[in-house]
Parts: structure tokens; C-alpha cells; sequence
């Protein structure tokens, strides 16, 4: 007992009422290089990379995803949300997506990767730009949808547990690109000149930019309206005068409406049956100025 005291392997409660316990070390001491840096095992590391590639070597020293699921597993619960800021080759996703299939946990990720371009002078590069990835990102990617792909190969035919925990079938990732909005932005008039004025007014008959699409948009006010990232964009069949989706965020259990069309008809509010609780969000060229009055008494209305 004295001996795993002087090692520090003891941990004591804050009183004697408290039963000592041994420490569990994620590596047998504090003082343990992780593994990954030895050339064995880094060599390991990316001959299993390079294979997920089918073969083709497209990245140099690749971090384990091994490694990253036992790091994962210790430091955090089986429902949370892992954030990694410089995700590279999306080794995190990849470690988390393995060690939810392995617990049967649900921990979520978010990667985060600049359009950094492949080295062109590494042979690794080369490959990379010869099968189409031109980015860090691209690779990354590649590597989720792949590690997505091999689990749906395995787990058809085989026991409804592997199905289960691959979510039952889900194997779908989401991506998303910074980009411009997709709002108009007021620039103002240099001139002091009520013409200009005008003719800076009539540009914003609709809000909207030039080469907008609804899945941009949705997204773009769903995320002004706090919705995460993991929304449910739903288009509402069953409403046939219009284009109407319904956003639903599962986190916050709420819901909008969107709809985006150049005219809203007067059959598809009444189909949506519209309430004081309910959002909704519609285009102000769309409008009547009877119907956005009507709206905006039904409902909470947003326009755009």
C-alpha cells in the first residue's frame, strides 16, 4: 500500500469516511509518450489511412483515429458534442463515429478546416490532386463519407445490432462552406442625390441576392434564428399552392415555416393553419399588403 502511495497510484477522498481508490491512467504513466510518435506505430497509422484510400497515399503522417477515440472516451460523456477547430483529415470524426459504434454511445462532432490546398511538390499531394482533392478539406471529407460507407457495406446482411448502432441506418454527415450572405447589403449613396436614392431602394424590392437558392437561405435563417446545425428541413407535401418547408430544430424542440416563392397564395396559409405560436418566414415581394396584415395577426411573420 505504502508503495502505490510513493507512486501516486492512490486516490483519497476528502476525509476518512471516503474508501481509497486506485487511479486509472489513460497511459500507463504520466510520463508515457503517446504511442503514435514511434515509427512503428505511425508507420501503422498510415498504412491504415492509405487503405481507407484504397491504397493511394494522399497524406503524410496521418494522426491515429485510435488514438483520438481513447482520448475522446476519457475526457468526455456518451451524449456530448467534440469540437475540433483544426480537424485536418477528420481523424476526430472518425474516432468519435468509432467509438460510438463500439459503446453505443450518440457524442456528436463539429470539424472545422480551412480550404488549405494540398502540398503539390509532395508525392502525397500529387495523388491527392490526381484523385480530385485539392484541399485538407476535401480529404477530410472523403475520409468521413468513406468511414460512412465501409461501416453501411459491413452492416449489410449482418445482425440488426451493428445497424443499431450505426444509427440505424443513418449514415449521412452534413457540410457546411462560410460564405456571403445571401441578404442584401444597404452600401449607401455617395451622391446627395434623391435619384440615386431611388434607384439604391429599388434594388431592395427584394431582399434576397442575385443566384440564391432555398437551401442557402433556409439554412442561413435558421441559424439567425438560433436553430443548431443538426435542424430537420422537411418540405411539406401535402401543400400544393406553394413551396413551404418546415425547419425543426430537435435540441430546442421548435419549429418555422419558410416559404420562398415570388407569390404566396391565399390557399396555402390557410392549409398551413397558422397560430400566434408558430414562425413564419416568406419574402416581402410575396405579400399583399391585406395578406401580410392578416399574417401578422395569425402568426409571427418575418419577412425577407
Amino acid at each position: 500500500m505504502q508503495e502505490e502511495i510513493e507512486k501516486d497510484n492512490v486516490a483519497f477522498g476528502p476525509d476518512e469516511t471516503t474508501v481509497p481508490s486506485l487511479k486509472s491512467y489513460l497511459f500507463e504513466n504520466v510520463t508515457q509518450v503517446m504511442r503514435s510518435v514511434t515509427f512503428s506505430y505511425a508507420q501503422k497509422a498510415t498504412q491504415e489511412f492509405d487503405a481507407l484510400f484504397d491504397g493511394h497515399h494522399i497524406f503524410d503522417n496521418p494522426k491515429h483515429y485510435a488514438d483520438l477515440s481513447q482520448i475522446v472516451e476519457y475526457l468526455t460523456d456518451e451524449n456530448d458534442l467534440i469540437l475540433d477547430f483544426f480537424a485536418g483529415t477528420c481523424p476526430t470524426a472518425h474516432a468519435v463515429y468509432n467509438l460510438n459504434l463500439k459503446r453505443e454511445t450518440y457524442r456528436n462532432f463539429i470539424c472545422i478546416q480551412l480550404q488549405e490546398p494540398v502540398n503539390k511538390k509532395e508525392a502525397s499531394g500529387k495523388n491527392a490532386l490526381e484523385l480530385g482533392y485539392k484541399t485538407i478539406a476535401d480529404i477530410g471529407k472523403a475520409r468521413i463519407h468513406r468511414v460512412l460507407s465501409n461501416t453501411q457495406n459491413e452492416a449489410q446482411g449482418q445482425q440488426p445490432l451493428l445497424i443499431d448502432r450505426a444509427y440505424r441506418g443513418d449514415f449521412g454527415f452534413r457540410v457546411f462552406k462560410l460564405g456571403e450572405s445571401n441578404y442584401r447589403q444597404w452600401k449607401g449613396v455617395d451622391e446627395k442625390d434623391g435619384e440615386a436614392y431611388v434607384d439604391q431602394m429599388s434594388f431592395f424590392t427584394d431582399l434576397l441576392t442575385p443566384g440564391w437558392t432555398p437551401e442557402d437561405v433556409i439554412w442561413e435563417v435558421a441559424l439567425k434564428e438560433g436553430y443548431s446545425l443538426s435542424s430537420l428541413i422537411v418540405n411539406l407535401s401535402g401543400i400544393t399552392g406553394n413551396q413551404v418547408w418546415r425547419v425543426t430544430d430537435p435540441d430546442r424542440d421548435q419549429s418555422f415555416y419558410i416559404c420562398l416563392d415570388d407569390v404566396l397564395k391565399e390557399e396555402t396559409v390557410q392549409a398551413m393553419r397558422l397560430n400566434k405560436e408558430d414562425l413564419f418566414v416568406c419574402r416581402d415581394a410575396a405579400l399583399t399588403d391585406e395578406m401580410a396584415v392578416n399574417l401578422a395577426l395569425q402568426c409571427k411573420l418575418k419577412i425577407l
